[in-house]
């Protein structure tokens, strides 16, 4: 079994490694929807060495299938990308080096573009404010325990059934982003008035992190300054450690600052913690996550056909099965060995996509999704390059390269239509 896993990994890195020399898809300066993907995916692939608690995980009933599954995955998903660039399909191969080395074009109307968008982020941002029940990030500052911020959170955000939680959840994910990224090239290439739209940028960003914080949730702030790290180092030739070091404290600058809220330790403490935590999430605990999916079907219980997803329900006629919620549950009582207590009850297992459609479809499902998504995503990278290379081409650029990184823990069709990666 350990022989099998090195195999897997090496033929893992392998395909990624080989797509790098035909395409150099990963480059921390440019950086490809695909590229990116692959180097959060390689952090997963960690568990596969069998360091720490990782090592108990090749008992487990579902571990062959999971080997099989991440193959076929990483195999499909490049497999578009590889044809399309080294076949030179609509041009990709120049036109994607054009795009990363031309320099940004300033439309006549794009102040007016982003007052628009700055509007209908302000009205969005101001409507939760007033009717959300309960800002869960205000708690961070009172005497509350962690259960008692986890109640809020599902109250005001998961468990409040008005339809405008997906509008406030839209806003995070595509106005915020978008407008922070636009004022900071507004800023970047202004000649006129440069420390008037600082300012700006400064303020959108301010308010943008306020907005994205409401929840207490960590990811959405750290998207933004990670979105802006990637934005900035297209105007970069080299990046320097020292600068990606600098970002990366910034980057997790709100998650530091929950862990020191709910702990006894110094900053420092906290700091170290929380980057521990964060390697972790990405590695370790997103393989044991991803590979309960495998334990669980067909082991468990028989595959779902297309229940986990609401989309999918459309089509199938089957009724939603909350496949997230149910695997939070086994995990809590079966894997920990814990109670479930009421701020549990709730709960979500976030894992790999390919989790999800294995429970829907088995490995089947694991080729069939990795393929149409390596063709959707290999389409919007050759869209996007024939694009005129403005603020808000390269703004929503950016935000496809961090959205889809979010199918290491999403549906691929929440990402398309809840995540606004279809727009």
């Amino acid at each position: 079994m350990e022989l099998a896993s090195i195999i897997v990994f090496v033929l893992l890195f392998g395909v990624i490694a080989f797509t790098q020399l035909m395409t150099r898809f990963i480059n921390l300066t440019q950086p490809s929807i695909l590229g990116f993907y692959s180097i959060v995916f390689c952090f997963m692939a960690i568990g596969l060495l069998g360091f720490g608690e990782s090592e108990s995980f090749k008992d487990r009933v579902g571990y062959i299938d999971f080997l099989y599954a991440l193959l076929l995955h990483i195999f499909f998903l490049l497999l578009p990308y590889i044809v399309c660039y080294s076949l030179n399909i609509n041009n990709l191969k120049l036109s994607s080096n054009t795009f990363r080395h031309a320099n940004i074009i300033r439309p006549k109307n794009e102040k007016l573009i982003f007052v628009a968008l700055l509007f209908v982020f302000t009205l969005i941002f101001i409507h939760q404010l007033i009717f959300l029940p309960t800002l869960p990030i205000f708690l961070l500052f009172q005497n509350v325990t962690g259960e008692e911020l986890a109640l809020a959170r599902e109250d005001s955000f998961k468990l409040n059934d008005s339809p405008f939680v997906y509008l406030w959840h839209f806003n995070r994910m595509i106005f915020a982003p978008l407008v922070t990224l636009s004022a900071y090239l507004i800023y970047a290439n202004e000649i006129v008035s440069p420390r008037r739209w600082q300012a700006v940028f400064i303020i959108v960003t301010i308010f943008a992190c306020i907005n994205s914080s409401l929840s207490s949730a960590l990811a959405p702030v750290a998207m933004i300054f990670l979105m802006i790290f990637l934005i900035r180092n297209y105007s970069l030739k080299k990046v320097s450690r020292q600068y990606t070091a600098l970002m990366m404290v910034v980057v997790l600058a709100f998650p530091i600052l929950v862990e020191f809220v709910f702990s006894d330790g110094d900053i420092l403490a906290s700091a170290t913690n929380t980057a521990l935590k964060v390697f972790n999430r990405f590695s370790i605990e997103t393989f044991d996550r991803t590979l309960l999916y495998f334990d669980l079907f067909p082991y468990s219980q028989d595959y779902l056909g297309g229940s986990t997803n609401r989309l999918f329900t459309i089509f199938t006629g089957n009724e939603f099965y909350n496949v997230q919620n149910y695997a939070f549950l086994y995990y809590v009582e079966n894997i920990m060995g814990d109670q479930l207590r009421e701020h549990l009850m709730y709960g979500s297992l976030n894992a790999n996509f390919i989790g999800y459609m294995n429970a829907d479809f088995g490995l089947m499902g694991v080729v069939i999704s990795s393929a149409v998504m390596g063709i959707i995503l290999t389409y919007f990278e050759m869209r996007m390059m024939k694009l005129e290379k403005n603020i808000f081409v390269l703004s929503l650029y950016i935000m496809l390269v961090i959205i889809f990184w979010k199918m290491m823990g999403t549906q691929p069709a929440s990402i398309l239509v809840g995540h606004g990666g279809i727009l």
